[in-house]
């Protein structure tokens, strides 16, 4: 699992390091991919939001 989590971007490294632990290969894996995706998503929601809500 150490390795897995070396190869993974720092962002998420970053944001596994305030989770806690889990037990199995697997489950690091599916937290870092809901984490990727959740961090992805944020950028996308801030460019649509504020196209759609521009001050006057």
């Amino acid at each position: 699992m150490a390795v897995f989590r070396q190869g993974l971007s720092e962002h998420i490294q970053d944001e596994l390091a305030t989770r806690e632990e889990v037990d199995s290969l697997e489950a690091l894996i599916e937290m870092a991919l809901r984490l990727d995706n959740r961090l992805r998503e944020r950028p996308l929601a801030q460019r649509l939001y504020n196209r759609c809500f521009v001050p006057f």
